[in-house]
């Protein structure tokens, strides 16, 4: 049977914080259609994460010079079919927490490193800035190659205990139905950048890192970025039945 792995990051400086505990309650409703065997939760408290410093070593060499928890971070995203992206809503923007973590993997829009995965984005506000925080969210997890099936946004004023738990299992069937039906939302935006980014592959106007990774991956070979999004889909999404 098919086993599913979900990595989560939930940009939350607070303990027990309402943007917590909507992710531990969403992917426990998911767990009870999906065949989730394995759940990563990162967070400011649980992990150290460094700022960027700009030096350009991870698009130039793949990696970064500093030493943190990101190494093994990147290796629960990689080896994960659902990536969850979380942040509060702080001065209608992601919290400084969420930025660093998002600096330190921006090189993963350059070879789409997510391609292949189920995105969800999740923000919570206490009563304004939704909008803004969800697209920035789902931008940049589409630019590192997810489909992002939903975006969920809560808004905590006037939000009883039970109208918070419906909301999140009315997300939770959208996302069920996308992946049973294998319904891959792609976006004009990922196709314009991957259009962009063979036209640089192709001119040769990249990083050697990055041109070696186009190389041995063949990511120029495809004729849109769903059939690349659609040829990197894990056999263990791909084998779940509709329901």
């Amino acid at each position: 049977m098919s086993k599913l792995s979900v990595f989560s990051f939930c940009g939350s400086p607070r303990q027990d914080s309402v943007t917590q505990k909507a992710v531990v309650t969403l992917v426990d409703l998911l767990k009870s259609d999906l065949p989730i065997l394995h759940t990563y939760m990162e967070t400011p408290r649980s992990t150290r994460i460094k700022g960027c410093q700009g030096c350009q070593m991870c698009f130039e060499q793949g990696g970064c010079p500093q030493t943190d928890d990101m190494h093994t971070i990147k290796d629960k995203m990689l080896n994960s079919q659902i990536i969850v992206l979380s942040s509060p809503v702080y001065f209608h923007n992601v919290t400084g927490a969420t930025k660093d973590f998002l600096d330190r993997v921006s090189f993963f829009s350059h070879t789409f490193e997510l391609r292949g995965k189920i995105g969800i984005t999740l923000n919570t506000s206490a009563s304004n800035g939704n909008d803004h925080v969800a697209k920035y969210l789902n931008k940049v997890l589409s630019s590192m190659g997810c489909a992002v099936v939903c975006d969920i946004s809560i808004t905590k004023q006037g939000l009883t205990d039970s109208g918070f738990e419906s909301i999140l299992t009315i997300d939770k069937r959208q996302i069920v139905r996308s992946i049973s039906r294998q319904v891959y939302p792609i976006s004009a935006e990922q196709e314009i950048m991957y259009r962009n980014y063979c036209d640089l592959y192709h001119r040769r106007s990249m990083t050697q890192y990055e041109l070696a990774y186009w190389d041995s991956h063949h990511l120029d070979t495809y004729t849109s970025f769903q059939k690349l999004f659609l040829a990197h889909v894990d056999n263990n999404l791909a084998e779940i039945k509709s329901i």
